[in-house]
């Protein structure tokens, strides 16, 4: 196998091709004419559910590719990379209705 021996680009591969892309998915949701709101509940379910299921996926395709990988940065990146920005998200609504009215949210 081409990755024999080069651990550091397995694992930057493993982590790449494991990462959640739900913007996307809001995109393509977009273009094809799907239904939006089902597309957000969906989307927004799978982000609060991959913050739990993120380390322990990646922490077993590690161990199959005999890669070290620490649980403590498992746990950071996903609370920085998809934790964060989902509260950010939410926080940032909220502010936002408090000085504007919802309506003027939504357009």
């Amino acid at each position: 196998m081409i990755l024999n021996g080069n651990e550091d680009l397995t694992l930057a591969l493993l982590l790449l091709g494991c990462s959640p892309c739900t913007a996307m998915v809001l995109v393509w949701g977009r273009l094809a004419g799907s239904n939006q709101e089902q597309n957000l509940i969906t989307t927004s379910l799978n982000t609060v559910t991959i913050i739990f299921l993120y380390p322990p996926v990646i922490k077993l395709y590690a161990g199959l590719g005999s890669v070290e990988i620490e649980w403590v940065g498992l746990l950071i990146s996903a609370v920085v990379f998809i934790g964060a920005p989902l509260i950010l998200g939410i926080t940032t609504k909220l502010i936002i209705n408090k000085y504007k009215t919802q309506e003027w949210f939504d357009s």
